[in-house]
C-alpha cells in the first residue's frame, strides 16, 4: 500500500492505493513453473513463512498500540461468535450451543500478542510465476487487528484442503493443495513449529528472534515517498504491516525447506 486518504471529497469514500503487484493467486491452479511436487512444497513453505514474519512484526514499534486489544482476544472471538449466531439463526441447533460450550471450556491460554491477519490463508496471497516459489503479497487485512497469533494459525489449517479429506466442508471445494507435494493439515502444523529461523512467537514464544534482534520496526522501514501519517485507521495498519513485511522479506535470505 502506497498510500491513503480520509478525505471523503476526492472519491466520496475514503480509500488507498496498492501498488500493483504481478503474480499468481492459487486458487484452482499452481503457476506452471511451480507446478510439480517439489514447487508444491515450496510454495506452501513460503506461505508458512510468511505467516511467522507477519507474527514477528513488532507492532508497538510499528505504533499500533491503539490498533486492538492486546489481551482478551479469544474471548471476544467467541462473544462475537455466539452473538451471530444468535442474530442470524433460523432454527435451533443444539450443537451449536454445544460447540461454543465447548470451545468456552477449553480455550487455551493464549501467547503473547502479535499482528493478527485475521484471514490468513492460501486464497489471500500472491506467488511470483517463476522457479522457485516466492510469495510477493498478503492481501485482505481488513479483519487485522492485534491478538493471539493461534488464531491465524488454526484459520490457515481449518481453510487447508487436503487429499483424501472426507470432511466436505467448503472449504474442500478449492483442491489445488490435493496436489502431490502440498503437505497434509498436520505436517503444516509441523513444518510451522519447526520454522527454521524459530522467529515466529507461536514457536519460540519470544517477542525476539534467537538471534536477540528485532525483525522489523516501523521507523525502519519508512521511507520520504510513504506520506502515511501516524494513525490507527484499519488502511494505515494494513500500510505498516505490510510495509514492515515487504521490507523484512526483502532483506531475508532464502531459507531452506524444513527438514532440508
Amino acid at each position: 500500500m502506497l498510500a491513503t486518504a480520509d478525505d471523503e471529497s476526492i472519491l466520496g469514500v475514503p480509500f488507498y492505493v496498492m501498488e500493483f503487484m504481478h503474480g499468481t493467486v492459487i486458487t484452482h491452479t499452481v503457476p506452471a513453473a511451480l507446478d510439480q511436487p517439489e514447487g508444491r512444497a515450496q510454495v506452501a513453505d513460503e506461505l508458512i513463512q510468511a505467516l511467522v514474519d507477519v507474527h514477528s512484526v513488532d507492532w508497538q514499534d510499528a505504533g499500533l498500540e491503539g490498533f486492538g486489544k492486546p489481551t482478551g482476544y479469544l474471548d471476544r472471538q467467541l462473544r462475537r461468535f455466539a452473538g451471530l449466531w444468535e442474530h442470524n439463526k433460523t432454527r435451533e441447533l443444539p450443537l451449536v450451543e454445544e460447540l461454543y460450550t465447548w470451545l468456552a471450556e477449553n480455550k487455551p491460554e493464549s501467547p503473547e500478542a502479535t499482528i493478527v491477519h485475521g484471514d490468513f490463508r492460501l486464497g489471500n496471497t500472491m506467488f511470483a510465476d517463476e522457479s522457485p516459489a516466492r510469495l510477493v503479497a498478503i492481501f485482505d487485512w481488513e479483519m487485522a487487528t492485534i491478538g493471539d497469533p493461534l488464531a491465524d494459525l488454526g484459520y490457515m489449517t481449518a481453510t487447508w484442503s487436503q487429499r483424501d479429506d472426507k470432511l466436505n466442508t467448503m472449504f474442500d471445494l478449492t483442491t489445488v493443495t490435493h496436489g502431490e507435494g502440498f503437505p497434509a493439515r498436520d505436517e503444516l502444523w509441523r513444518s510451522t513449529r519447526s520454522c527454521p529461523a524459530a522467529r515466529c512467537r507461536i514457536c519460540a514464544g519470544t517477542r525476539r528472534s534467537r538471534s536477540g534482534s528485532r525483525p522489523c520496526s516501523w521507523r525502519a522501514t519508512t521511507s520520504a515517498r510513504s506520506p502515511v501519517p501516524p494513525t490507527t485507521s484499519t488502511s494505515s495498519f494494513s500500510t505498516r504491516a505490510c510495509r514492515c513485511w515487504r521490507t523484512r522479506r526483502s532483506r531475508s535470505p532464502k531459507r531452506p525447506l524444513p527438514g532440508s
